[in-house]
């Protein structure tokens, strides 16, 4: 007796590690067996302080419903391995397909390899693997991508921001992205190029807010506190659009009018909020066909066809309260 109650601590553990892979919680994992639908897919939902983001996920779910094909997703924090833990329970649970959103463009190398192995695609969401890290997949198994035009957009925003400025110049505030990560990289790669092409240099203050609303409220709650004066703000995602606006308002400051603002994204609340005046441009990136998108590409592949391998989605140039 005294045996079997000493074994009770290992069994828990082993127990525990069997439900859970390095902090990604399975939401549920059915059989594979007798029965089972004919395409199931795997969702990488990654941790996110961003509506927009949510909404993505939730339209390629509700994609998937409408095609009677079954996701099977897996909650995870906002690191890679995490991501890449999450993958590898896909590709043993031999999901027909997984998508997931790359925190950062390299370090994929060893997973892709295992993917190619098991012939199981994989469709990167909104942010996208590099070209170097892509190729660490065997070239007949690529990565299919499926996002927006975040260089345009962000170019847009640049012409807008110089046309509404006129010739005075300006200090601006960019929160950026999650440093290692493709959309970070189109983003400003897109302004600085259109910056450049305008004759007139970028000034101001740039910091990677990391995509999190809680982020980018303490960044700007920083500066205006240390008197850093600025007069624009561009902003990388909703989240961090939504905590700068919390940030200037607390501190007395009128978001659209004292300080301009100029985001990407487009969730509901960031849409009320340019309804509203607070926000001076938004490249809108629209998410009513995003997941059918993703869900056609799936069955292009289950179908033995092969979809292009970058699908990227226009976006909307917003400004004046919602005059494209």
């Amino acid at each position: 007796m005294s045996i079997q109650k000493s074994l009770l601590p290992v069994i828990a553990a082993i127990i525990v590690c069997m439900l859970t892979v390095e902090g990604a919680v399975l939401l549920e994992l059915p059989e594979r067996g007798e029965g089972a639908p004919e395409t199931v897919i795997g969702l990488v939902l990654t941790d996110c302080e961003d509506d927009w983001k949510q909404q993505m996920y939730d339209s390629i779910q509700q994609a998937a419903r409408q095609k009677h094909i079954q996701v099977t997703a897996i909650q995870t924090a906002r690191t890679q391995s995490d991501q890449i833990d999450a993958i590898r329970t896909l590709l043993v649970y031999r999901t027909n397909a997984i998508i997931f959103s790359p925190v950062m463009e390299n370090g994929w190398e060893y997973i892709l390899s295992e993917a190619a192995e098991a012939e199981i695609p994989l469709i990167t969401i909104n942010e996208r693997l590099s070209q170097a890290g892509a190729a660490g997949a065997a070239a007949d198994h690529p990565v299919y991508h499926i996002g927006f035009d975040y260089y345009a957009l962000s170019g847009q925003l640049a012409a807008t921001l110089l046309k509404g400025g006129g010739e005075a110049d300006f200090e601006l505030v960019q929160l950026g992205g999650t440093v290692a990560s493709s959309a970070a990289h189109d983003i400003s790669d897109g302004f600085r190029d259109a910056m450049a092409a305008s004759g007139r240099s970028q000034t101001g203050f740039s910091v990677g807010g990391d995509y999190m609303r809680s982020r980018a409220y303490e960044l700007v709650t920083a500066l205006l506190r240390n008197e850093y004066r600025f007069d624009a703000i561009l902003s990388y995602n909703d989240g961090m659009t939504l905590g700068a606006i919390a940030a200037l308002r607390e501190n007395g400051l009128k978001p659209g009018r004292d300080v301009r603002i100029f985001s990407l994204g487009g969730g509901e609340a960031v849409l009320e909020a340019f309804g509203e005046g607070q926000i001076s441009a938004l490249g809108r990136c629209d998410l009513t066909d995003f997941g059918e998108t993703v869900i056609g590409a799936v069955r292009v592949l289950q179908s033995g066809g092969t979809p292009p391998a970058s699908t990227l989605l226009p976006g909307t140039l917003l400004v004046n309260g919602g005059a494209s």
